[in-house]
């Protein structure tokens, strides 16, 4: 009975994965090697011969890049803090701080743009006029996905930081092994496991991300390349073979990163049975240590801020200032009252659930 249960429940899997995942996979491959019922590399290699398709490619590894390391200076320091330290506030603030997480980034980037726009409220607040989007918005980009996926970092290297067993730490300390040499030393290659668990997802996620990079108008990236060229009349093998690219390099990065980093494998006789070395601090310390989970989750959560003020505020009463002059809940009523928008909403309920 458990052996016949166990192969249906074997057969549907292999289905369900089958039709969602292997079926489109070969669809696209297909669809960049084989042409009028011929296989050819003519588009694999004309991918790079292109420049505004190299260029495309090069744009989506300064985004992955760029976006992992600052995760990592923005989750690191903080899941270290609330493995090391019992302050006032941390089970909230520990959850505050996950809350980027079940938040789009795309949509952040409206905000993000009417709060640093040229003429948004920072400017407008410092009576400047400083591009801090910058012209290709690039940095706009990185900083956008950084604030949405460095919960995913957090998670990983607060687990990995939970998970070591503290006589390696104490073992370090008698032997004259202290401060920051002790976290390069021995705490760093212990929580590695994790750091590359969360820098790959971070990775890949930011390497093949559309909606950001499409809300901030930097279309010389990979992925608004392929979704540009999906929206022409006709099949052009070339965003196929794009996203084979794509597929490959993600593939060959994650490889190149597990040889680099996931290898190294430094072993534990037992994980951490009791917490220890947590320091209570109390008074002006604990708000030292809590402020930069309030500054962290205050920048990540404020591009939403801005898309709320957008939708409360009458259409032109936003500009050149910090705040809105007006305010109205017009717009939802003609948002929610249209055809259109009604669909969509059911439309997104649907294929979530």
């Amino acid at each position: 009975m458990r052996r016949s249960t166990a192969w249906t429940v074997a057969v549907l899997m292999g289905l369900v994965f089958g039709v969602t995942f292997l079926l489109p996979l070969g669809t696209v491959v297909s669809g960049g090697f084989f042409v009028g019922g011929k296989f050819t590399l003519r588009y694999l290699i004309g991918v790079f011969e292109n420049p505004v398709y190299a260029e495309g490619l090069l744009n989506s590894v300064k985004i992955a890049v760029g976006t992992t390391l600052l995760v990592v200076l923005i989750a690191v320091p903080l899941a270290w803090l609330g493995n090391r330290f019992e302050f006032a506030g941390k089970k909230l603030l520990s959850g505050l701080v996950l809350v980027p997480m079940v938040l789009p980034p795309f949509v952040g980037a409206i905000g993000f743009q009417q709060i640093l726009g040229v003429y948004g409220s920072l400017n407008t607040w410092l009576g400047t006029s400083i591009d801090w989007l910058g012209r290709g918005r690039y940095f706009g980009v990185i900083f956008l996905q950084a604030l949405a996926l460095y919960p995913i970092m957090y998670l990983n290297v607060a687990a990995a930081l939970a998970n070591i067993d503290p006589a390696m730490e104490e073992a370090a300390e008698n032997l004259g092994c202290h401060g920051f040499r002790k976290f390069w030393k021995i705490t760093l290659p212990l929580m590695m496991p994790g750091l590359f668990a969360g820098g790959t997802i971070v990775f890949i996620w930011s390497f093949t991300e559309l909606g950001t990079p499409l809300i901030m108008n930097y279309t010389r990236c990979a992925s608004v390349q392929v979704f540009d060229a999906l929206k022409e009349i006709g099949t052009n093998p070339f965003p196929f073979a794009l996203v084979v690219v794509m597929l490959l390099a993600s593939a060959g990065l994650y490889a190149l990163s597990k040889l680099a980093f996931g290898g190294r494998g430094y072993a534990m006789q037992s994980k951490a049975a009791t917490v220890s070395g947590v320091e209570t601090v109390r008074g002006l310390r604990s708000v030292i240590v809590a402020l930069p989970f309030v500054v962290v989750t205050g920048l990540a959560l404020l591009p939403h801020l801005g898309v709320i003020l957008t939708s409360v505020s009458q259409p032109g009463s936003w500009y050149q200032s910090v705040l809105p002059h007006a305010y109205t809940f017009e717009n939802y009523r003609e948002a929610l009252g249209h055809g259109i928008t009604v669909t969509s909403i059911r439309n997104s309920l649907l294929y979530s659930s």
